[in-house]
């Protein structure tokens, strides 16, 4: 293990280190792709004639690649087939997995599919079953529990965890994920001024002024003519009266009829769909 800065492929002392490391030993097994240190030992591991494998994990997937997709492309034209074309071996960690990966593997290598595993020993000392309870005594004895180990986001599969569990409890923890969700997002509102435009739009002029300023005053840059009296602008009492909801949405309809219509369906099916997914 030794330190390397943000940019290995730029730092002659990281690849002096990892040289002489290489150098010792008779495979390597490098982890991963979309980083410049695997790629600068799997070049130090041809120049050296030692073979090495490449554990993937889940990298060439289509959901992985569709994510910066043009720069994963560039990188791996660049890089990243070199590194695949040169390896003994790639490993991946299910069938699926290989599957996806197919179409941007080089012809060569061979491809090995092996699960991920835990040692057995890590499982014989488990603490007891409901030591949890210990922290969390308010919770009632009839709640089922529901353990997960990741983060979340879409591609830990989340959703199809919650449509798994029984229909009482499934719809249940859906609420609460999304309720978790939007109390963040109700504390990080406090700290996101009002938008200037916006309040400039409904009439409220002194307080879009105000708004200005304190992110100038935030920012240390200001802007000329938006807070000061030469800018022309209109006082709170030269306003013209706000329009109202029913004419909000009389002019949504005139000028907007498409987007509308589209908006109303989407928001049915939204409403429906679920509906009939719970009467089943």
């Amino acid at each position: 293990v030794f330190d390397i800065q943000r940019n290995p492929l730029a730092n002659r002392a990281a690849a002096v280190a990892l040289a002489h490391l290489i150098e010792g030993v008779d495979v390597l097994h490098l982890h991963g792709l979309w980083d410049p240190l695997p790629c600068m030992a799997a070049r130090i591991a041809r120049k050296h004639r030692k073979p090495y494998v490449v554990s993937l994990h889940g990298m060439l997937l289509e959901r992985s690649i569709a994510h910066h997709h043009l720069r994963k492309r560039l990188f791996l034209a660049a890089l990243g087939n070199r590194v695949l074309r040169g390896a003994t071996a790639l490993h991946f960690t299910t069938q699926a997995e290989l599957d996806q990966a197919v179409p941007l593997l080089p012809k060569g290598p061979e491809r090995v599919v092996i699960p991920l595993t835990i040692e057995s020993g890590l499982l014989d000392n488990q603490p007891d079953a409901n030591r949890w309870r210990q922290y969390f005594p308010e919770l009632p004895d009839t709640w089922p529990r529901l353990l997960f180990l990741s983060r979340i986001h879409p591609v830990k599969n989340l959703p199809s965890l919650i449509a798994a569990l029984p229909p009482p409890v499934g719809w249940r923890v859906g609420f609460g994920v999304g309720a978790v969700a939007a109390l963040i997002f109700a504390w990080a509102r406090r700290f996101v001024p009002e938008s200037p435009r916006w309040l400039w739009i409904k009439g409220w002029r002194a307080k879009a002024r105000r708004v200005v300023a304190e992110i100038e005053a935030a920012s240390g840059v200001r802007t000329p003519g938006l807070t000061t009296p030469e800018a022309g602008l209109p006082e709170e009492g030269d306003v013209q009266p706000r329009a109202t909801f029913w004419r909000d949405v009389h002019t949504l309809f005139r000028r907007y009829p498409g987007r509308v219509a589209l908006g109303a369906l989407l928001l049915a099916s939204g409403v429906a769909l679920p509906s009939a997914a719970a009467r089943e």
